[in-house]
């Protein structure tokens, strides 16, 4: 602590001192600094409808995705060549019943006579190579949606005429895969035919 010597008074306090000395709510800026500080119910209201919006984004996202991924398995999602594995072991083979099946020469053709409902009646006719009909066959019609891989109805045809007449459960038109099968004797034939099952087409 200084000490004052006599006939010395104290010392003069310049500006620069009695502005240090001075509340800090006196300094220049801080009436501007307190009002920054405050946040209005506007502002907050404001806040708000930021934060309820980025919410209702995401959830509209997890929405859309949810619908997307219903509407892509709708149809039973991605579909694979069933028993692909078999098939692929037994490729020599299936190669060799695919070689003598095409030098019978005979072919197959399959009409959709009536299609109502889930059951469809189809006509199967059989022809060798000088376009006989091939009668006394057992003939096995095997149908498969182009859209589905994973399910297919098969059924064994009956004689009718000089064709064979099968009927099958085809929940719903449009393009199938017909693998007709016939075995007489030695012989055996297959063929895969696609058709389209629609009314309009069928008709022609």
């Amino acid at each position: 602590m200084g000490t004052i010597t006599a006939g010395q008074g104290p010392a003069p306090v310049t500006a620069a001192r009695r502005d240090a000395a001075a509340p800090m709510s006196d300094a220049p800026g801080a009436e501007r600094r307190a009002d920054q500080g405050t946040v209005t119910a506007a502002e907050r209201r404001a806040g708000q409808r930021w934060v309820w919006g980025i919410v209702a984004a995401l959830v509209a996202t997890v929405a859309l995705n949810m619908w997307v991924l219903r509407i892509a398995g709708a149809d039973g999602g991605v579909n694979a060549e069933p028993d692909y594995y078999r098939k692929a072991v037994n490729w020599d083979q299936a190669q060799a019943a695919a070689t003598a099946s095409a030098a019978l020469g005979w072919t197959a053709d399959v009409d959709v006579v009536r299609h109502a409902g889930a059951q469809a009646v189809l006509a199967v006719t059989l022809r060798d190579r000088a376009g006989a009909p091939v009668r006394d066959a057992r003939v096995t019609v095997r149908a498969r949606w182009n859209g589905d891989a994973r399910h297919a109805e098969q059924s064994t045809a009956i004689a009718a005429g000089d064709g064979y007449a099968v009927t099958l459960p085809l929940v719903r038109a449009g393009l199938y895969e017909f693998t007709v099968s016939a075995v007489r004797g030695d012989a055996r034939f297959a063929q895969v035919l696609r058709i389209d099952t629609s009314p309009a087409v069928a008709r022609r």
